[in-house]
């Protein structure tokens, strides 16, 4: 079937979307890592370039993190103990818990946390918000209560950091740190600033 902009912020696309990722083979097997825009690799130095920046210990949520091993990564291999991989997909939270047993996974739709004011220092998105904004009808809507819940969650000082393959001038539809600024709760973040880098994509082709 073929799919608009808009199903790619349902659940049921992506439930189905890595559904049919399963190993063909052996249909219990998790499916591989998939990476959005960056692989973990890359992410991971402008990752703890900003996490560097923070005061331990870090309570970090990587949402929308799909089948990225990029939670895993900083867990198992640069000891941040408090990251929880977070989609609001089922089935691949599922699929992830399998392949990572010992990593921290919930379901939870980035748009309504049931998390409290003030938990988080360090929000991660590899692609979610592109995801979320991906359809003109209800990108506003959702970026505006993807924002709202970020600035609710998030303690004072801390980090939204999102990979997205939107900038200035690359699109008349979708100018990314424009429809940030837009979706941001005044009564909430007073004081936010947004900064932006540039970063090339290494094709493996």
């Amino acid at each position: 079937a073929k799919h608009g902009p808009m199903a790619l912020a349902s659940a049921q696309f992506w439930d189905s979307f890595f559904e049919q990722r399963r190993t063909p083979a052996d249909p219990s097997k998790p499916s591989e890592a998939l990476e959005w825009y960056f692989s973990s690799r890359e992410a991971l130095p402008v990752v703890l370039e900003e996490l560097s920046k923070l005061p331990p210990p870090l309570r970090v949520l990587h949402l929308g993190c799909g089948s990225s091993d990029l939670g895993w990564l900083l867990a198992s291999q640069y000891g941040l103990q408090g990251v929880l991989d977070a989609d609001f997909s089922p089935v691949v939270v599922g699929q992830m818990a399998k392949r990572f047993p010992h990593q921290h996974f919930a379901i939870l739709d980035a748009r309504r946390l049931p998390l409290r004011a003030s938990c988080l220092d360090a929000i991660l998105d590899k692609g979610m918000f592109d995801s979320l904004t991906s359809n003109s009808h209800t990108g506003q809507a959702n970026a505006k209560a993807l924002m709202g819940e970020l600035a609710r969650v998030l303690a004072p000082g801390g980090v939204y950091l999102t990979f997205s393959s939107f900038g200035p001038g690359e699109t008349s539809e979708k100018n990314m740190p424009e429809l940030l600024q837009h979706s941001l709760v005044p009564a909430l973040t007073p004081t936010t600033a947004l900064s932006a880098r540039f970063l090339t994509h290494r094709s493996s082709s």
